[in-house]
């Protein structure tokens, strides 16, 4: 079994609650875009990792992989934080030390079709969490109804 795990997920904008995030307009795998380069308005990304009380840790990392190739590092947790949450994990009974990172981009560029990747990095091993494909609409104004005359 492994050790960690991390669940992704693109959406339309993170809220802060009492009790945690809400996620609004969560996105599909695939989403149509009208012209390229363009830019989404707003773009939230919510990552929650979780890792064993019992595995020998280090840091957590987490970065976005955009379709051109290009990285940006979202947020993450040195390997002394993840330690004492692990610690704090055993101490209370929990199976598993959760760790949340968000962040919101507004605009979100698009400078190519493809896929977006959100990457978790846990102990040098990497694993994809969340993937959106941007695909250009060949035509958008193609499916436009005709104007009233």
């Amino acid at each position: 079994m492994r050790t960690w795990q991390a669940l992704g997920v693109f959406c339309e904008d993170i809220r802060e609650e009492k009790q945690g995030s809400s996620l609004m307009g969560v996105m599909p795998d695939n989403v149509a875009v009208g012209s390229i380069p363009g830019a989404f308005p707003k773009i939230g990304i919510y990552v929650r990792c979780q890792v064993s009380p019992s595995t020998d840790a280090g840091e957590i990392t987490v970065k976005v992989r955009y379709s051109d190739g290009s990285e940006s590092e979202l947020g993450g947790f040195d390997a002394d934080l993840v330690r004492k949450t692990q610690q704090a994990a055993i101490e209370t009974g929990i199976p598993w030390a959760g760790f949340i990172v968000s962040a919101l981009a507004s605009p979100f560029p698009i400078q190519k079709s493809g896929i977006v990747q959100v990457l978790a990095n846990f102990a040098g091993e990497e694993v994809v969490c969340a993937a959106l494909n941007i695909k250009l609409i060949p035509n958008p104004s193609a499916n436009a109804s005709e104007p009233p005359a």
